[in-house]
């Protein structure tokens, strides 16, 4: 039937159960089973899910939307992925990527309907992508019927055995799972063989050995295993997954060979379904003296028909060549083993010498057909080498790549190009669009580059919205050539849906051996670079330089410093008086802050700001200058200054903070501040939520601070959000002023008359010159603020220019006759 078969859901739950929030769905939309995860993630105890209906827990806007559950069953039953809005116990709405599969179970004879929740990374903090999910299916598909499969966790606790497994061992599957492997430990390996076996997973490599394992019944089993380790996205080790072949037949053999060395086997190895045979040197020839087992009639061969003639026929030249190789090798004494290809088959030869008086007289052979073990292990290579989505080479492939392209170019004194790729803004997509959207895109994009370089060229997926070409045998003037080729292949639009998507892509390029001899110098000039073209955008790309490293490095060390000025007092802050156009009086002063750094000195606000900002510092800055400059407006009324307001301005990452408003009116009753001396300057990008940032405007004017729009008229001015919101004040941009042409003097009219009908005070900032304020005056602007007036100033400058300037201001005889 379509779908995924299973037998029994609860038994591949065990894998997916420490990691996703998951639930079994019946054909009657009856819950039959929620994990543990689920449950803690949307606040349900078990007893109140099971038997309930899905919309309990599934929330429907409409009635005309479809459930999750007959959006499967269009897809006959196939695996299905999209964002699904669920409920929680508190009725909070959680848009989440959630998967369907559907599954069977034959002894009810009832569809049933595998649900994953994708809700953020395991509590452990291991990433695991549901694209594991197909490969484990895909995997048990290959290796089911004759390989045994069991995957554990980091820790070594077993997650999931196949039913060969069970077989093989003689466990229920409920027996081994949550248990260590060494539950079939025989005790034949000692612990150093086992210690070594971890420590080359653990590192992400692949291991292959041979095991001698015991059952539950006592019976010994030797298994051919191999182990690979799953990494995620940073290339640490998250699961391994080993597939264990049974060479007990063989080993048995080979054993019993060797006691028996002298007497006539073939009725015992006639039966037998690998191939046995025996070969010796006659006169510098070699003659095949047996031939038995089920698996060669099957291959039509037998003792009368096989010769090194008829290989010679069946074989390539230097197939038939590596095969004379190892046969005359085993000649000489010495075991050996390979793999070939034959008859559509992967088969694996094994070849024991035989001796007589310290001579060889005879080799024995067993051939084994590994077809599909191979396949598993293909399967099980392409999860460690390969990524799942867009099927391009991962982040270790390329680190094994690329140490084969600087070997290569280092012997041949060639260079070669590290080209490092971001796409701008992905996030976005993902957020607006919805994942499925960003995975089409990374899927186009990743063909896309692949159809831009040549076949000696390498592409990877690094991670997330990167990529990493390595452009072969090139010096910088021809990398400009094939940079340019794939940029203009990344800038032309993506189709999703109808849609057309566009893109921009930074990209940085780095040169081995100039910008770096292994491959974490030549990837982190290449990353160096790629940042550098993100915040520049009148290029293309960017080839890496060592100015562009010390830059990097320099801005390193003043982050660093940065995260500490707060605690060694080096920012100190400047305040700017506000004019009332109309009385000349001081009505106010903005808190500016200053750094004064102690080996660098005076660093500009538009340095360190956005630096705060990318960092997360600004947070500790703002918070620090909300309460220095409560504190400071405090001390000026306690000593007798007129009372004026405070402007204070509001980052986004403060004004975000859920409980912003809780935090200002802590710092006002600690600092003994009435808020209406308090002007809180926000921007017009903070307004963008508008449902967020309407009610957390409203919360702030409860308090009783007014609230101001800086930069007014410069981002997001939009007439309904000046209607709808509490707003008292707007500013007008200082490039209005700066720029003092005809259009602009339209605008500072439009905006005072704008604020005038809506009842706001208008403040004009960066005024420099007398016909400035002039216009100002004449337009009926409230107060102005600039250089016309005074620059910021320390606290005790200001104080003094409160005493000299404000009757200075009032006796201005030329501004009153404008009035």
């Amino acid at each position: 039937m379509n779908g995924r078969i299973f037998t029994d859901y609860q038994m591949f739950s065990h894998v997916l159960r420490n990691i996703f929030p998951m639930m079994v769905v019946n054909s009657k939309k009856e819950i039959q089973y929620v994990n543990e995860l689920y449950c803690q993630f949307f606040r349900y105890n078990p007893a109140e899910l099971i038997g309930e209906h899905i919309s309990k827990v599934r929330y429907i806007s409409s009635i005309f939307q479809t459930c999750i559950i007959e959006d499967i069953s269009e897809t006959e039953g196939k695996y299905l992925e999209r964002n699904v809005e669920w409920l929680d116990k508190e009725g909070n709405v959680l848009n989440l990527p959630t998967v369907v599969t559907g599954m069977y179970n034959p002894k009810e004879k009832e569809m049933f309907y595998f649900i994953i929740v994708k809700a953020g990374e395991q509590a452990d903090g291991k990433k695991f992508t549901l694209n594991h999910f197909h490969f484990l299916h895909s995997l048990e598909q290959a290796v089911n019927e004759t390989n045994a499969v069991v995957v554990t966790d980091i820790d070594g606790n077993i997650l999931f055995v196949n039913k060969r497994y069970c077989e093989l061992y003689d466990y229920k599957f409920d027996e081994v799972i949550g248990k260590n492997p060494n539950v079939v430990n025989s005790g034949f390996q000692d612990r150093a063989f086992y210690k070594e076996m971890w420590e080359t997973i653990l590192q992400g490599k692949i291991w292959s050995g041979e095991l001698r394992n015991r059952a539950k019944d006592g019976s010994i089993h030797w298994v051919q295993s191999t182990t690979v380790p799953i990494l995620d996205d940073s290339g640490r080790p998250i699961m391994f997954i080993a597939i264990q072949t049974d060479i007990t037949d063989r080993i048995h053999f080979e054993r019993s060979l060797q006691k028996k060395i002298h007497e006539e086997f073939k009725k015992t190895v006639r039966n037998l379904y690998n191939i046995v045979f025996k070969y010796r040197e006659v006169d510098g020839e070699i003659k095949f003296t047996l031939l038995e087992g089920r698996m060669a009639k099957r291959m039509k061969l037998s003792l009368d028909n096989i010769s090194m003639e008829y290989l010679k026929t069946v074989y390539s030249k230097e197939q038939y060549e590596r095969i004379e190789y190892h046969l005359r090798y085993a000649l000489k004494g010495k075991l050996t083993n390979f793999e070939i290809e034959a008859f559509k088959r992967t088969i694996l030869v094994y070849l024991a010498p035989i001796f007589e008086d310290g001579e060889v007289v005879e080799v024995v052979g067993t051939i084994i057909d590994i077809t599909n073990r191979k396949r598993a292990e293909d399967i099980a290579r392409k999860m460690a080498y390969f990524d799942f989505l867009t099927q391009l080479p991962n982040r270790r492939y390329l680190q094994e790549k690329a140490e084969e392209f600087i070997f290569e170019h280092e012997i041949n004194q060639k260079s070669f190009a590290v080209m490092f790729i971001d796409i701008d803004r992905f996030k976005n997509i993902n957020d607006s669009m919805g994942h499925s959207a960003g995975d089409q895109l990374l899927v186009q994009l990743s063909k896309r580059l692949q159809s831009a370089i040549r076949k000696e060229d390498f592409i990877a997926r690094h991670g997330g919205d990167e990529f990493v070409v390595l452009i072969n045998n090139v010096d910088e003037k021809e990398t400009h050539h094939y940079a340019g080729k794939i940029v203009k292949e990344l800038k032309k639009p993506f189709n999703y849906r109808n849609l057309e998507i566009f893109v921009r892509p930074s990209v940085g390029i780095s040169m081995f051996p100039r910008d770096g001899i292994d491959f974490d110098s030549l990837l982190g000039s290449a990353d160096i670079a790629m940042y550098k073209n993100k915040k520049q955008m009148n290029s293309d790309y960017q080839f890496f330089t060592e100015t562009l490293r010390q830059n990097i490095l320099e801005r390193t060390l003043l982050e660093m410093d940065l995260q500490q000025a707060v605690e060694r007092e080096q920012l100190e802050l400047y305040y700017q008086p506000k004019i009332d156009l109309r009385t000349r009086e001081i009505t106010g002063v903005e808190a500016l802050v200053r750094w004064r750094h102690p080996v660098r000195g005076y660093i500009s606000p538009g340095v360190f700001i956005p630096l705060a900002e990318e960092t997360g510092t600004i947070v500790q800055i703002g918070d620090w200058v909300m309460r220095r400059a409560c504190e400071q407006l405090k001390e000026w009324l306690h000593q007798g200054y007129p009372p004026i307001s405070m402007a204070i301005n509001i980052s986004t990452a403060q004004f975000n903070h859920p409980m912003f408003d809780q935090k200002v009116k802590q710092v006002l009753d600690e600092v003994g501040l009435d808020p209406k001396y308090i002007n809180l300057e926000l921007t017009e990008s903070m307004m963008l939520d508008k449902e967020r940032s309407e009610e957390m405007f409203h919360k702030l004017r409860r308090l009783g601070v007014s609230i101001s729009i800086d930069d007014f008229g410069t981002g997001y001015s939009s007439l309904s959000y000046l209607s709808n919101f509490p707003i008292t004040h707007l500013k007008i941009d200082k490039s209005f002023i700066r720029d003092f042409n005809k259009s602009n003097k339209a605008i500072i009219e439009t905006i005072i008359s704008l604020a005038k009908a809506l009842d706001m005070k208008v403040v004009a900032e960066g005024v420099e010159l007398k016909q400035h304020e002039r216009f100002l005056v004449q337009s009926y602007c409230d107060e102005a603020q600039g250089y016309f007036y005074a620059k910021p100033m320390p606290a005790r400058d200001i104080e003094k220019w409160f005493a000299v300037n404000q009757s200075d201001l009032k006796e201005n005889d030329q501004l009153n006759n404008v009035h």
